[in-house]
């Protein structure tokens, strides 16, 4: 294999992708595959899950909470009856997946998905070596599209290539069970 450069002339400055991997979450139709998630996205989605007011959740979306209800308020009264105050109680698990208010913190699962897209000569070595790009059946469907694997080893030849070529500092990927849980399943429990 020759070398493999993951920056070309339409990305001369591409900022670091940091990946993550686990087993996909059974909750989630897991099947025994990992699938990749963007780590930085993964951490908002953590934090929104774990937003206790609706200002917590404004300011984990990126938003005063004036700003968030602005932009917002006429759906969140939709799903909650009225428009809330900052302190008043939020749980992220009843309304991700439901309303669009909730997908101000993007599905890092999404976010890697684009961004390797992102970076055509990634993408075709991701495809040369196992991963599989799992887009929307149909158009205009909106479920996640998703990078999954069947064997670990997918990741060390990567890693592999990566290192060889020089492009380790370009895109990083290692294994976090714990923040791919806590990013795409709610740990309020029922």
């Amino acid at each position: 294999m020759g070398p493999v450069l993951l920056q070309d002339a339409s990305h001369p400055h591409m900022n670091r992708l940091l990946l993550i991997y686990a087993y996909e979450p059974e909750e989630l139709g897991g099947e025994g595959d990992f699938v990749l998630a963007e780590q930085q996205s993964a951490v908002a989605k953590r934090r929104a899950f774990r937003a206790r007011t609706w200002g917590g959740y404004a300011r984990v979306a990126g938003k005063p909470f004036a700003v968030f209800l602005d932009e917002w308020g006429d759906e969140v009264a939709e799903a909650i009856g009225r428009k809330p105050r900052a302190t008043e109680p939020f749980n992220y698990a009843d309304f991700v997946g439901a309303w669009f208010f909730a997908d101000l913190v993007e599905d890092p699962r999404q976010v890697a998905y684009d961004e390797v897209l992102r970076r055509p000569t990634l993408r075709d070595l991701m495809r040369s070596l196992g991963f599989e790009f799992q887009g929307s059946p149909m158009p205009g469907w909106a479920g996640v599209e998703c990078i999954v694997f069947s064997v670990e080893s997918c990741v060390e030849t990567l890693e592999g290539v990566l290192s060889t070529t020089k492009q380790s500092e370009i895109v990083r990927i290692h294994r976090n069970d714990r923040l791919i849980r806590e990013s795409l399943v709610s740990q309020s429990g029922p």
